[in-house]
């Protein structure tokens, strides 16, 4: 489970990085204190949008089939067995995960359209290596981040490929600079009709040093086929989960200046980090820098504080900080970014952004109704009065998302993780080293 502050968008478009193309930083009063960049989306022209899930993808695949094909020549790529369990994997979830392993998708003919400036079949990425089996290549590693991104409850397993012989630039560490070629995937699953159900993959593909390929592609009903969809859509498979629009990507991705969020070295060195970790790529020598940093171990990006105290970081880390709340975004308020500092350390509790930025500081946000300088970001001792407690507890059905966290894209809220927010807040007590509440 994990505290949401961010919106990670389904892309389909080969853009250049963000530091590259300009991205507004302007914010609503609603997003001054935890929420992402607002860039406008406007689909009223695409006529996808408002469909079924299961009707866009027919017609995507009839868009394909329309289309010029030709052999498959792109390289075949896939990772080994996954931990296919949601971020909150009740009893049926599991079972029914388990259960779907074990069947074999329907075999489907795979053809591929030349010249493309990127596939538009989740097949012809290079993340199978067979696709009617679903055979994932052995050239692509799976990783699980030991902090994530909530996801209003969906499962995911992600994969990485590297280059053989690339390295990854952790010269600055808190900025990954990963080499031409790599690929990254991630796979969402709902629970549907008591079926663990495929119901989307995104892709990013760095095409050179300064563009990467977007897309997301969504599955059909019996999974036999996942082609490239543009538009957003609501309500999946007759769910509240809902796939952005693929205008929407910058929104989250420009808070790295290459791209890719969830694949560094905080999040891959945490305790719970599973598959293809920090450790694995340093043994690998997967990692390169120009000034030692690649030797930075594991033991020293735990985050700082009490067992409460590094288990809300982390997920503000991830849901908050390495998208939006970080040096990279304009505007905003406070960070949220655990950084690695120039020792190689998270440092101490009272050098994190959260303690520094947010704790008894006055939130420009209120909540209807409220009055101007009742609220604070974190109020110790005090959920209640405190705006990350409240935004990140509910869901709004307003359009723009004014009074929730994310302000989009998400209509579920993470309640384990609000319980570990709240009890976090509740200790922060003088004992602790916390100050007093403010008034």
């Amino acid at each position: 489970m994990a505290l949401s502050c961010v919106l990670v968008a389904a892309c389909g478009q080969s853009q250049p990085r963000v530091a590259d193309v300009g991205v507004d930083g302007n914010l609503d009063r609603a997003v001054e204190d935890a929420g992402p960049r607002d860039v406008p989306v406007d689909l009223r022209d695409d006529p996808d949008v408002g469909k079924p899930v299961d009707a866009v993808v027919d017609v995507a695949i009839a868009r394909v089939d329309a289309s010029d094909t030709s052999p498959d020549t792109s390289p075949a790529l896939s990772p080994d067995a996954a931990d296919r369990r949601p971020d909150a994997a009740a009893p049926d979830v599991a079972r029914a995960i388990d259960q779907a392993a074990d069947v074999a998708p329907d075999a489907v003919l795979l053809t591929c359209t030349a010249g493309l400036p990127y596939p538009d079949q989740l097949g012809c990425t290079g993340l199978y290596s067979d696709w009617p089996s679903r055979t994932v290549d052995p050239a692509v590693r799976e990783y699980r981040p030991g902090f994530e991104l909530w996801s209003d409850g969906a499962a995911k397993t992600r994969w990485i490929y590297l280059p053989a012989g690339q390295k990854i630039d952790v010269s600055k560490p808190n900025e990954w600079t990963f080499p031409v070629g790599t690929k990254v995937w991630k796979e969402f699953r709902l629970l549907v009709a008591g079926k663990m159900r495929r119901i989307e993959t995104r892709y990013f593909w760095k095409k050179s040093l300064d563009e990467w390929a977007r897309a997301v592609y969504v599955w059909n009903a019996d999974e036999s086929q996942a082609p490239e969809v543009k538009a957003g859509i609501a309500k999946v498979a007759g769910t509240d989960y809902e796939i952005p629009p693929q205008l929407a990507c910058v929104k989250c991705h420009g808070g790295r200046l290459d791209s890719i969020l969830g694949f560094e070295a905080v999040s891959l060195a945490a305790p719970g980090a599973q598959g293809f970790t920090y450790a694995d790529l340093q043994s690998g020598g997967w990692l390169k820098s120009t000034n030692g940093k690649e030797t930075i171990p594991a033991s020293a990006l735990v985050p700082p504080g009490d067992a409460d105290a590094q288990r809300s970081l982390g997920y503000l880390h991830a849901n908050c900080g390495v998208s939006c709340h970080n040096r990279n975004s304009a505007g905003v308020k406070f960070m949220a970014r655990l950084e690695i500092n120039s020792a190689g350390t998270l440092g101490v509790l009272g050098d994190t952004g959260v303690f520094q930025l947010a704790i008894n500081q006055v939130s420009d946000f209120l909540p209807p109704n409220a009055v101007k300088g009742f609220f604070y970001r974190i109020r110790p001792t005090d959920p209640s009065r405190s705006t990350f407690s409240y935004l990140s507890g509910r869901r709004d059905p307003v359009p723009d998302g004014r009074n929730q966290m994310p302000p989009l894209a998400s209509h579920k809220v993470d309640v384990d993780a609000v319980a570990a927010l709240d009890a976090w807040i509740t200790g922060m007590t003088v004992d602790k080293g916390y100050p007093a509440p403010a008034p």
